[in-house]
């Protein structure tokens, strides 16, 4: 009787580690507050969207607020040896202006660009609500590697 418990238990334990240690949640997102950049924000004259998880806990964002007369918004957010850049522009779409090569992605049902550079910085355009954004994670910079289907969901959960 002792052996069949036994397995029981081993089995139970192994089923367990297998699991998700963060409670079965696929993503590998952090959360993230947003209210300090949305604050930073109301002096604006538009209210882009913004991240409420990213690929790195961040433990500092910088904004730098828009130069006169123009519509463009960008954040620096910074982790534990990372760095996230967020750049919103409204009414202009931004060109890529690199010879890498980019490739369609769907970002919920927008549809989005992605591409890498040779020094590891990748991008991940998409327009929404007449905004275009653009994630950039600088690789080099950064020694958290993270993955293209990491940035695509940061870009999902903007609200």
């Amino acid at each position: 009787m002792r052996r069949p418990m036994f397995w029981l238990l081993v089995i139970s334990v192994l089923l367990m580690s297998c699991s998700n240690a963060d409670g079965g949640n696929d993503s590998s997102l952090h959360d993230f507050d947003n209210s300090d950049l949305r604050e930073q924000l109301n002096q604006q004259d538009f209210k882009p969207k913004l991240p409420s998880k990213t690929p790195i806990a961040v433990k500092d964002a910088q904004f730098d607020p828009p130069v006169a007369g123009h519509e463009i918004v960008t954040f620096d957010l910074y982790g534990e040896g990372s760095h996230l850049g967020l750049m919103m522009v409204r009414g202009k779409e931004v060109s890529n202006s690199s010879d890498n090569e980019y490739e369609e992605v769907e970002i919920g049902d927008v549809k989005g660009e992605y591409g890498e550079d040779d020094a590891g910085v990748m991008h991940l355009d998409w327009t929404d609500d007449q905004i275009h954004y653009r994630l950039t994670y600088y690789g080099e910079q950064s020694e958290k590697e993270i993955t293209k289907e990491e940035l695509i969901e940061t870009a999902e959960s903007f609200e």
